[in-house]
């Protein structure tokens, strides 16, 4: 032992203890080194700073480094046997922080394991367990969790054209030498699958990459995985959807056919770079639920039998408008399937295929061979249809083949991107089809979102923020609300399940001399309301007095302007809530003085404002000003 470490050691050591440690050294052979950070006296900062400047290396803390997480991982046992944690490549040399850098042993091992040259650097050793710790936290349950996985029998996994992927060659054995990555993405989907998610996003982060489902139209946290393992992730899921593994730089898109249960289920695939790596989501088609019964999906009696018999026509069109994810397509298909029959020919067109229905033929868009939406429809025309889904109408082109296949005896039903059932006239129009055509081809159009529903194992009564009751309008003052308290049924959430909300435009003869006229938006409104048109924000409420959905979720939902127009009680048409009478039909809608024009109520017989007298009143006005007494 020097006299340079002698001196600093004698600052938090008797002198007695260094000498114990000097003889120790003598009689075990052992490193001074490994004795002093056995020694609990020693503070480790001290101990850190003796053997950076001991051995001339840098001293280094570790919430502070910038450390690349994108570097192979050492063997964690090896790590944890030597507490070291790799930092960074710097010049051809790999940077290794230990806690002991005269282990000279743990060196030679990184380097042989690694290949590269090692620069160590120092650090306490309170802080590089604390960073080992951070870095393989979790393997060990992780390797629990998804230890019987593979084993799994629930999942098959198929190439496009139906062959069935064998896992059991080389790219399997590839993939399992990288870990449990394998059995991850099989959890993942298996999760996802079980729990009826729409879709599985895998974003990766700086030190991390998480994983979140998407269930009842909202994302979950499903769990967080260390950074080493997201390029084996992604190559994995690459792989599964036949993409290009060596391409990082642009976005890819594919699909994975996936047998669940006893059905097909696909996921349609697509990666994005980011500045932290590559992120997939894989959106689940068919997630195993089937086609719910039409009944079942929230729409009112009277909008249920305008459905109905809109579909039950032997031609024109049915149109269901609404934003991504708002349950499109399954009301559709419900709508399709209440019309199939072995004596109809039906023929759909999407992008994905979403549902499979037997008895029916259904074709899948590829814009790269040339089967777009429009040339798929025009092939179909000349095969005798009599029933059309077309999955979405996104071009003037299209939407001219899907009237005239209306015009010329077949039923067309598609969706289309708008928010309210008279917003999609209008974009009808935009996109160049002549009025007389929208007025005499449309059976009906309905405009829908999806709202969670209360969970029914946790329902409890509660009262909404004011301010939320006056964005919706809401009038009747003493209703008992109700919402999921949240519980383990629901994930904690409140919810469980979808339903929807409608609003129907149904095409009277009133609302067809409209559209052919091009009617101004007031006016469309007021025929459309006598025509018995309720608006999404109606049928919210509804479901709201029910106790099916909450005065939040509906907001989250449905987009509401500042001020919500509220019906005419004499002819039905939207007004605002601060008009004093209707401008269709003069009803009165609230009582205001004559003379100064303020808001009074019913039974008062003159105003308090300016002593005007009502018709209700005395025959004259009090007079005008203050009286005084005496």
């Amino acid at each position: 032992m020097n006299q340079d470490v002698k001196s600093i050691l004698t600052k938090y050591l008797t002198a007695d203890e260094v000498e114990g440690l000097d003889r120790r050294v003598r009689e075990t052979k052992r490193s001074l080194w490994d004795l002093l950070l056995e020694t609990p006296k020693l503070p480790e900062d001290v101990l850190a700073d003796l053997f950076a400047q001991q051995f001339r290396i840098p001293r280094v803390r570790l919430a502070e480094e910038a450390i690349d997480r994108g570097l192979e991982p050492l063997p964690e046992n090896l790590a944890r046997r030597h507490a070291c944690v790799p930092l960074r490549l710097e010049h051809g040399r790999l940077v290794v922080c230990l806690a002991n850098p005269a282990n000279l042993d743990a060196i030679r091992e990184v380097e042989f394991h690694t290949g590269c040259t090692v620069a160590p650097v120092v650090a306490t050793r309170t802080e590089v367990l604390a960073e080992l710790d951070r870095a393989y936290v979790g393997h060990g349950s992780l390797a629990d969790v998804v230890r019987n996985t593979w084993e799994s029998q629930e999942l098959e996994w198929f190439h496009d054209d139906g062959e069935e992927i064998d896992l059991d060659e080389s790219e399997s054995r590839r993939a399992a030498e990288a870990g449990p990555v394998v059995r991850l993405v099989n959890l993942m989907i298996m999760e996802a699958l079980r729990n009826f998610a729409s879709d599985i996003h895998i974003e990766p982060g700086e030190n991390e990459v998480h994983v979140r489902n998407r269930v009842d139209g909202l994302l979950r946290d499903v769990m967080v995985l260390p950074k080493w393992l997201h390029a084996g992730i992604i190559s994995r899921v690459k792989i599964l959807a036949n993409l290009d593994i060596s391409e990082r730089r642009r976005s890819q898109d594919g699909h994975i056919g996936v047998n669940f249960r006893n059905k097909r289920v696909d996921l349609r695939v697509s990666t994005l770079p980011t500045r932290d790596g590559e992120k997939v989501v894989m959106r689940i088609l068919g997630s195993g639920k089937g086609i719910p019964e039409i009944e079942t999906l929230g729409l009112n009696s009277s909008d249920l039998q305008q459905l109905l018999t809109a579909v039950g026509q032997p031609q024109g069109i049915v149109l269901v408008t609404g934003p991504t994810g708002s349950g499109k397509t399954t009301t559709l298909y419900s709508a399709l399937a209440r019309r199939q029959s072995p004596d109809l020919n039906v023929v759909t067109i999407e992008d994905p295929v979403e549902y499979y229905l037997p008895g029916i033929n259904q074709v899948q868009v590829a814009p790269k061979a040339g089967m777009t939406f429009a040339n798929c429809l025009r092939s179909i025309l000349r095969q005798d249809p009599d029933v059309i889904l077309l999955g979405e109408i996104r071009d003037k082109e299209t939407a001219e083949i899907a009237f005239r296949a209306a015009m010329t005896g077949h039923l067309v039903l598609s969706s289309l991107h708008t928010n309210t059932a008279l917003g999609t006239v209008y974009r009808l129009m935009d996109l160049g089809i002549e009025s007389f055509l929208v007025s005499s081809c449309l059976n009906l159009v309905v405009a829908q979102r999806l709202v969670r529903t209360i969970c029914p194992h946790c329902r409890e009564n509660y009262t909404p923020a004011e301010k939320n009751l006056e964005r919706l309008g809401w009038e009747d003052a003493g209703h008992k609300f109700v919402r999921g308290k949240g519980c383990g049924e629901c994930g904690r959430t409140g919810y469980s399940g979808r339903i929807g909300l409608f609003e129907a435009l149904p095409l009277t003869p009133e609302v067809q001399d409209a559209i052919g006229q091009r009617a101004p938006d007031s006016t469309m409104q007021k025929v459309a309301r006598a025509a018995g048109m309720r608006l999404l924000v109606e049928d919210a409420k509804e479901k709201i007095k029910a106790g099916v959905t909450t005065v939040e979720e509906v907001l989250r939902v449905v987009h509401l302007r500042d001020i919500v127009p509220v019906p005419c009680p004499s002819c039905k048409a939207m007004v605002q809530p601060n008009f004093a009478a209707c401008p269709y039909c003069l009803a009165a809608l609230r009582q205001v003085c004559g003379g100064c024009g303020a808001e009074m109520k019913k039974d008062w017989k003159i105003c308090p404002f300016c002593n005007h007298a009502t018709e209700a009143g005395p025959d004259t006005a009090a007079p005008s000003g203050p009286q005084w007494t005496q």
